[in-house]
C-alpha cells in the first residue's frame, strides 16, 4: 500500500510462490483464480477507504474479477495478477507523494522506494540535501506527522 511498485511486485511474487506450484489445469487453475480474486479484493478494500473516487475503483476491481475468470493459463493469470498489483500500487503512489513542499515529496519518494531497507532519518535527510532537524520540522507541517 506504500505505492512502491517494485516492492509490491516482489511481495506479489512471494505470495504466488507461497501458493505453490500451480499447474494450468483443473482445480489448481480454479484455485489460483480464487487466490487472485482474494488478492484483488483485499487490495481494493485497503485502497477504497482513502479514496474519493470509490466508484471508479469498484469498477476496476470488478473488471479484474471478470478478467481473472476469462483466463485459461497460469502464465496469463500471473501477468494479470501483476497488473492488479501495479494498479493498486500506482493508485496509492499518489497518496504518498503529493504535498505542497518539493523536498518533502523527494523524501517520501526516497522512503517509499527503499522500504526494504532499514532507513534512518540521517539517510533520508542526506538524500534530499537538508539537515535532519529541518526535515523533522517539515513533516508535521506538510504531513500531519512527526519524525
Amino acid at each position: 500500500m506504500s505505492g512502491n511498485e517494485k516492492q509490491s511486485l516482489i511481495i506479489y511474487k512471494k505470495l504466488i510462490n507461497k501458493h505453490g506450484n500451480v499447474q494450468a489445469s483443473g482445480c489448481k487453475l480454479r484455485s489460483f483464480k480464487s487466490y487472485l480474486i482474494c488478492i484483488n479484493c483485499i487490495l481494493y478494500n485497503m485502497c477504497q477507504k482513502d479514496k474519493t473516487s470509490v466508484d471508479e475503483i469498484f469498477e476496476k476491481r470488478n473488471h479484474f474479477i471478470v478478467e481473472i475468470d476469462k483466463k485459461c493459463y497460469f502464465e496469463s493469470l500471473y501477468e494479470l495478477g501483476r497488473e492488479i498489483v501495479l494498479f493498486y500500487a500506482r493508485l496509492n503512489k499518489d497518496n504518498y507523494s503529493i504535498t505542497t513542499h518539493p523536498v518533502v515529496n523527494q523524501a517520501l519518494n526516497f522512503i517509499h522506494n527503499n522500504l526494504d531497507k532499514d532507513l534512518t532519518l540521517e539517510q533520508v535527510a542526506r538524500e534530499v540535501h537538508i539537515s535532519k532537524s529541518y526535515l523533522c520540522s517539515l513533516f508535521p507541517i506538510h504531513l500531519n506527522s512527526s519524525c
